[in-house]
C-alpha cells in the first residue's frame, strides 16, 4: 500500500503470521531485505500459526543466519489446578506469581541477518554491504561486521571503505573482552556509535 520498493530491516510481530507477511513481499523487495526481526511461537497458541521452526527453516534457506534469540513464555497451569491452589488470576496472568511457577517457553524474539556468503552471491551494492556492517555493529556482532567489510573489499573492490570498516570492526573486537552486545563498555559503544554515524551519514548523503 505504501509503494515501498526496498525494506532494509523488517520487524514483524503479527501473532503467528510473520512468515506469511515476509513471503508476501514481491521477489525484488524480499531479496533486498538485510535484517529481519520476528516473534514466532514455539507452541500452537494461534490456529494455523507460523511457528519458529517454520520461520527459521525458511529464513535460513533464504540466506539469513540467526543473530539473536530471546525465549519468552508463561507458566503452564490449568484453571482447575489454579482453583485447587486458591489462585485467582486475571486474563493477563496477574496472580500466578504467587504459585512460584517458572515460565514455560511459548514464543521467542528472533533476529536474522543476511550471511556474508549471501551478500557475495547476490547482486548487492556498496549500500547493502555498508548497511549489513552497520546492522551487525548495532547487534554487537563485530566478528560478522569484520567479515562483511572484508567481503566488500573483495567483491566490489572498495579497498578504501573496506579497509576502514575492517579496521574499525577489529578495534571494536579488541576494545573489550566481552562478546555480548549488552555488556560492552561505554568507550566501546562510543566508538561503535561514531562509526555507525559516519557510515549512515555517508549513505544518506548519496
Amino acid at each position: 500500500e505504501l509503494g515501498l520498493t526496498q525494506i532494509d530491516w523488517l520487524k514483524l510481530d503479527a501473532q503467528g503470521a510473520d512468515l506469511r507477511i515476509y513471503r508476501s513481499l514481491h521477489g525484488d523487495a524480499r531479496r533486498r531485505v538485510i535484517a529481519v526481526d520476528t516473534e514466532p511461537g514455539l507452541i500452537d497458541a494461534y490456529r494455523g500459526e507460523d511457528l519458529f521452526v517454520d520461520v527459521h527453516r525458511h529464513l535460513r534457506a533464504d540466506g539469513f543466519w540467526l543473530s539473536n534469540l530471546n525465549v519468552l513464555g508463561a507458566p503452564r497451569i490449568s484453571r482447575a489446578t489454579m482453583e485447587a491452589l486458591g489462585i485467582h488470576s486475571t486474563p493477563d496472568g496477574v496472580g500466578l506469581e504467587s504459585a512460584r511457577l517458572r515460565p514455560s517457553p511459548g514464543w521467542c524474539e528472533a533476529r536474522y541477518f543476511r550471511s556474508t556468503e549471501w551478500l557475495r552471491d547476490n547482486p548487492c551494492g556498496e549500500r547493502e554491504f555498508i548497511l549489513a556492517w552497520v546492522f551487525a555493529v548495532l547487534d554487537g556482532q563485530f566478528g560478522h561486521a569484520r567479515d562483511v567489510a572484508q567481503a566488500l573489499k573483495g567483491e566490489l573492490g572498495r579497498r578504501d571503505i573496506g579497509d576502514l570498516l575492517v579496521q574499525n570492526a577489529l578495534e571494536l573486537l579488541r576494545s573489550d573482552g566481552s562478546s555480548s552486545a549488552t555488556q560492552g563498555t561505554p568507550r566501546r559503544w562510543g566508538r561503535a556509535s561514531y562509526w555507525i554515524g559516519r557510515m549512515m551519514q555517508g549513505l544518506l548523503g548519496r
